[in-house]
């Protein structure tokens, strides 16, 4: 879903969410608007939702603690590898879930977005990326 929903009109989604059984929302509200993420998760809609657009740095991912269930990282707003994994641990340190992902216009950030996913994997796994188990 990406129109941005106003608070009191949850009960006109609700039903549509529930039927369609899907993984999480994104950035169902207006940049910025960290409150009413708030207001929204506290409806329990029974989706998870996701800030996307809020997040350009690990500092927005804390301030959306408790707001949100989970946060949309992209390389390009994040400003890079190093702003990505800086949001990646502010996340995982915050119990937040974590999609990782690029504009599909800015082709070096499609490549290198494999880069904080398998961090991510290795992190959760307890593996290191020279491990000969089986592939991530």
């Amino acid at each position: 879903m990406r129109t941005p929903l106003e608070p009191g009109t949850s009960g006109f989604y609700h039903p549509r969410l529930a039927q369609f059984e899907l993984e999480f929302v994104e950035q169902p509200l207006p940049m910025g608007d960290i409150e009413g993420f708030r207001w929204l998760r506290a409806q329990k809609l029974g989706v998870p939702i996701f800030a996307d657009e809020n997040i350009l740095t690990s500092h927005d991912v804390a301030a959306h603690a408790g707001a949100v269930d989970g946060v949309v990282i992209k390389l390009a707003k994040t400003g890079g590898l190093r702003g990505a994994l800086r949001a990646i641990h502010t996340a995982r340190a915050l119990d937040m879930q974590i999609m990782l992902g690029s504009y599909g216009r800015d082709i070096p950030g499609r490549d290198c977005c494999g880069s904080p996913v398998a961090a991510v994997r290795l992190r959760r796994s307890g593996r290191t990326a020279d491990d000969p188990q089986r592939p991530l």
